[in-house]
């Protein structure tokens, strides 16, 4: 019988999949996505090491600092600290300190030497890599796994943060409640997860017979509407690294069996531990909410269900931007205004 659901599932989720288009190319909607350390003087990277780990950050000073508390912003997959490119220029214009740090897993210095990718640990880094910057309170803005990332360090550390953004992935307490009685299409939507499950299968398929990385170029543009080539480049360059494209995939097998019974063999029972009170656990601090409402591979109603005073006790707002699922891309400007009118409320 699960066989029969598993196959039934991975054919609903092939036609849907198949049915995916790419976006359009549209250079004018993302300009310039990535900075330019050499004609941008305001930008630079800066090295943190964590454990053993390095992670590259990439850090906005403003000439004249009018604001004392900087925004960090965290950027999901497939994708690159370059991420929130347009949103860190707009907040170095306003006078705000702005950084950008890769999360584990993205760079071949902060590789996990498990191979295993827990959202409770990447959290962690992003607390360390906070703290090793010497950022005691901060604004933080997280884009899908990135999302979750600034949620679980809100959640372990409230006092670190004045408030979080979680854009295009929602609260993930009651998620999969709700894919299971209420927004059932999310299954649907997920289908690349199912692909992802596969070893080798699925690297093989995103690196491409030829090595060359085409076909995640592909894959990203079909979560976008609108897109500007320059910057799935740079995140193909950015997967290309040697034991990125295997991390990158990590995040999406950390619930299934067959990772439960590595966790059991290998001693991550202790994250387990972790990571379950702090999914179920509340936010203690402001929170912005924005979804996409042409996103490809998540329900906006998954943010309708659990945006809401019980998950968010300290406040919220929700936001609904018509974009694909990489919405600080597609509506940058819209991203930028939003962010900066929730800070000033706050």
């Amino acid at each position: 019988f699960n066989t029969v659901l598993l196959v039934m599932y991975s054919w609903i989720a092939y036609q849907y999949a198949s049915a995916l288009k790419p976006g359009q190319v549209n250079t004018e909607i993302d300009k310039n996505p990535i900075i330019n350390f050499e004609q941008e003087s305001e930008f630079a990277i800066t090295k943190v090491n964590v454990e053993g780990r390095e992670f590259s950050v990439i850090v906005g000073t403003p000439k004249e600092i009018a604001h004392a508390d900087p925004i960090v912003f965290v950027h999901g997959f497939p994708d690159n600290f370059h991420s929130w490119s347009q949103q860190m220029r707009y907040f170095v214009q306003k006078g705000y300190r702005v950084y950008s740090p890769e999360i584990r897993g993205y760079e071949s210095g902060a590789l996990s030497e498990r191979g295993v990718y827990f959202l409770s640990e990447v959290a962690f880094d992003f607390l360390a890599v906070l703290e090793a910057l010497g950022l005691n309170k901060v604004y933080a803005m997280g884009h899908d796994w990135g999302s979750l990332v600034v949620n679980l360090a809100a959640k372990a550390k409230p006092e670190q943060f004045y408030l979080i953004g979680m854009f295009s992935v929602a609260e993930p307490k009651d998620f999969f409640k709700l894919i299971f009685f209420e927004v059932q299409e999310q299954w649907v939507k997920s289908w690349y997860i199912l692909c992802f499950q596969f070893p080798g299968l699925a690297e093989n398929h995103l690196s491409g017979p030829d090595g060359s990385f085409e076909n995640l170029k592909t894959f990203a543009s079909k979560w976008y509407l609108q897109y500007n080539p320059e910057r799935l480049e740079s995140v193909r360059q950015t997967i290309s690294q040697p034991g990125v494209l295997e991390a990158a995939l990590g995040y999406y097998r950390q619930f299934t069996p067959i990772t439960v019974i590595y966790m059991a063999l290998t001693g991550y029972n202790e994250e387990v531990q972790r990571l379950v009170p702090l999914g179920n656990a509340l936010v203690e601090v402001p929170v912005l909410a924005v979804t996409a409402t042409k996103d490809a591979a998540v329900c906006e109603e998954l943010f309708d269900l659990s945006t809401n005073e019980t998950n968010f006790p300290a406040g919220f707002e929700l936001h609904k931007v018509e974009s694909g699922h990489f919405l600080q891309h597609e509506k940058p400007q819209e991203i930028s205004i939003l962010i900066e009118n929730f800070l000033n409320k706050h």
